[in-house]
């Protein structure tokens, strides 16, 4: 059974984790590994550059985020799986807004 996290406590539980960070543009799908911080604002900040993940935001591109299984978070074995709206905030960083969060059952 999956479990449901709620949008904000997001930025808590990821603190110090990595995450596949996915974004969609006419070219399709685009992945890449990046470390999110807390912004002052409370939430999730990402330093996407200029490169393809930036311009898929800017052309309107939810975000997704995948955390992989981590020792010490509230269920042992879970990835997170959490869906965002980003925001620009300067300097190639974006901020997320947290629409929905899920902790997956881990596999068989």
């Amino acid at each position: 059974m999956s479990i449901r996290v709620e949008p904000h406590d997001v930025a808590d539980t990821v603190m110090g984790a990595w995450a596949y960070v996915m974004t969609v543009g006419t070219d399709g799908a685009h992945v890449v590994a990046l470390h999110p911080t807390v912004g002052d604002d409370g939430r999730l900040h990402l330093a996407v550059g200029t490169g393809r993940a930036a311009r898929n935001v800017a052309a309107g591109s939810a975000v997704t985020l995948v955390f992989p299984p981590r020792d010490g978070w509230p269920h042992a074995g879970y990835s997170l799986v959490v869906d965002a709206t980003a925001h620009p905030v300067g300097d190639g960083v974006i901020a997320l807004e947290c629409t929905g969060a899920v902790g997956p059952r881990p596999a068989p």
